[in-house]
């Protein structure tokens, strides 16, 4: 682990999280990330989707194959959490699973598919965006649609801005240019 007081090149590290990111050696469906040992602790993650350009528009997103990179996220999100989180409970808990309270890639796909789909999503509030059988349709659609891949850091937050602000998903809502689509989504 890079010390505080270290002098640190992130600049370096932050070229090759990108390079791991958008030319992946392993890229993890649902019940490949379930089942591998390989899934670093802490480190920064990509999420590539398929049946998505016709959601979004998708002009500058970056593809690999018949996949978008969407979104990027880090875990642990600061020091303070080394140890209580864990990346592949992150990928799986909240983003695949669990509710779009957690998870702001959730909350935003969520909203996106009930604006351009008939899956007929019903609000509960503002701080359990949607009820559960629509939580259901939402982790089934990222289990069939989503894929994530990984590049371990111990100190992901120190990186995670440059990384999304060079990449440029569209999902991500802070460091980059696609804020306002985002905003609209989260607001319907």
């Amino acid at each position: 682990m890079i010390g505080e007081n270290s002098t640190v090149n992130y600049s370096d590290i932050i070229q090759k999280a990108i390079k791991s990111l958008k030319c992946p050696k392993n890229i993890y469906t649902y019940e490949q990330v379930c089942k591998s040992d390989n899934i670093p602790e802490s480190g920064v993650y990509a999420w590539y989707f398929t049946n998505f350009m016709e959601l979004i528009s998708a002009n500058n997103c970056y593809k690999l194959g018949n996949s978008l990179l969407v979104y990027i996220g880090i875990c642990p999100k600061s020091d303070r959490q080394l140890t209580s989180r864990k990346l592949k409970t992150r990928v799986v808990d909240d983003h695949y699973m669990g509710n779009a309270r957690r998870s702001t890639l959730r909350c935003t796909v969520g909203n996106i598919l009930n604006a351009k789909t008939n899956l007929p999503a019903k609000r509960r509030c503002k701080f359990k965006p949607f009820d559960h059988v629509y939580e259901e349709h939402l982790s089934q659609w990222m289990k069939t649609n989503a894929s994530v891949t990984f590049y371990k850091f111990d100190m992901p937050w120190c990186i995670e801005k440059d990384i999304i602000k060079m990449i440029d998903p569209p999902l991500n809502l802070t460091f980059h240019s696609w804020k306002d689509l985002c905003a609209s989504y989260l607001a319907i």
